[in-house]
């Protein structure tokens, strides 16, 4: 079932995967085309007010799906380290992930896009206020994506 974690003992407390969810910088989205196909891609995003945003162009196939259909999965993960060892069966990860899933919108409120687009600048660029230049006029070969979760799962294998 969607949002049940079978291995108990590495399911994250949800302030964590919370947490783990905006410290990321690249999410894996999935969508599925009107046949079905499932089409999976990486997108730079932000997490706040309990949604996730991303941009992207104002065609292809993200947007195509999601105009079909709302149902998105979204993913985010760590590769910590490589455990190695002499049996090849025992050989491991130390990871940490989180998986949403939610309904996906575009943004058409131009204040709400560039509330957004300015988050994500201030999150990749570390340059002060540079977020500041940002203007509604300037947003005009962007589209805004916001994801409302419905289920947040975070694992963690770090022991």
């Amino acid at each position: 079932m969607k949002g049940m974690m079978r291995r108990k003992d590495r399911e994250m407390q949800r302030d964590e995967a919370l947490e783990f969810l905006r410290e990321c910088h690249v999410g894996r989205l999935g969508t599925a085309s009107p046949e079905g196909v499932p089409y999976v891609t990486p997108v730079n995003y932000v997490f706040f007010d309990e949604d996730i945003y991303f941009h992207c162009a104002l065609s292809g196939h993200k947007l195509e799906n999601i105009k079909e259909n709302e149902n998105v999965c979204f993913e985010v993960d760590e590769l910590i380290s490589i455990v190695e060892d002499e049996n090849p069966c025992e050989i491991s990860t130390k990871y940490k992930s989180v998986v949403a899933f939610g309904k996906a919108s575009i943004v058409e409120d131009d204040e709400v896009r560039l509330e957004a687009l300015k988050k994500l600048v201030d999150k990749y660029v570390s340059e002060n206020n540079v977020s500041s230049k940002l203007t509604i006029d300037k947003m005009t070969k962007t589209r805004v994506v916001k994801i409302k979760p419905e289920i947040i799962t975070g694992k963690a294998s770090i022991k």
